[in-house]
């Protein structure tokens, strides 16, 4: 699985997985597919407490497989079931992980427009970073030199449900269309939809081939790009495999 999918884990389905079954967010990444960071995001995002357990790690043993065998931090986080971020922490306690020093390079001015067009109608650092090839730190703090207020990360864009329902089901708007309304993502809307139980017409969305192609040559995944546009993966990837130039080009995984 590639690693720039946008996972869509419904609240009820975290819930029952996290609270009511008892798994590890190890755990539960392992049964849907992706990574644990992730899973902890997506707690975060819905506000469902956290069991605080400091997880276990032999410092020595650690230390030892950084320095001497070299092996890297995701490598160690692999191998002992843990998150990148948990392994970083103790070698930075051990001192032997230090923090690297980032200077920061101010984009075009261009580029700083976007950013902020961007973030002002709904959409995430991360998400903006992707979409202009910039750092996550380069574009929080475009923004905060920009005197933009920062959203926590782990706030929950409200939407009425009820009128997303009867927008997509009866007036039939497209998962595009209700973004553009709510100034949300389309995988927002999408997530929500989900939530509610409602069954998606992906299949049904028209797509530009030629927009689609042009996004991937810029350097998007078909799963960035379906994220965007609000459609499948594989409504992505047909009009992927009608493009000649696709095949070959870059391997997905």
């Amino acid at each position: 699985m590639g690693t720039g999918r946008q996972v869509i884990i419904p609240r009820t389905l975290l819930q029952r997985l996290y609270i009511d079954k008892g798994l590890s967010t190890w755990d539960i990444a392992k049964e849907l597919h992706c990574s644990q960071d992730t899973v902890v995001r997506r707690l975060h995002e819905y506000e469902i407490p956290i069991r605080t357990r400091r997880k276990s790690l032999p410092i020595e043993e650690l230390a030892h497989l950084y320095v001497e065998a070299g092996l890297g931090v995701k490598e160690l986080a692999k191998r002992y079931h843990c998150s990148h971020t948990t392994v970083a922490h103790r070698l930075r306690q051990l001192g032997v992980l230090a923090s690297k020093p980032v200077t920061y390079v101010e984009p075009t001015y261009s580029k700083q427009q976007q950013i902020i067009s961007f973030y002002n109608n709904g959409q995430s650092a991360s998400w903006i970073a992707r979409r202009l090839q910039l750092s996550h730190w380069t574009v929080l703090t475009t923004l905060r030199r920009a005197g933009v207020m920062i959203r926590h990360s782990n706030k929950r864009i409200y939407v009425n449900v009820k009128e997303l329902v009867y927008l997509y089901t009866q007036r039939h708007m497209s998962t595009t269309e209700l973004a553009t309304l709510y100034k949300v993502k389309p995988a927002t809307v999408a997530e929500r939809l989900k939530e509610a139980g409602i069954h998606l017409r992906g299949n049904q969305l028209k797509l530009n081939t030629y927009d689609v192609c042009l996004r991937y040559q810029q350097g998007q995944s078909p799963l960035q790009i379906a994220e965007e546009l609000g459609c499948s993966y594989s409504a992505v990837r047909r009009r992927l495999d009608q493009w000649q130039g696709y095949r070959g080009v870059r391997k997905e995984s």
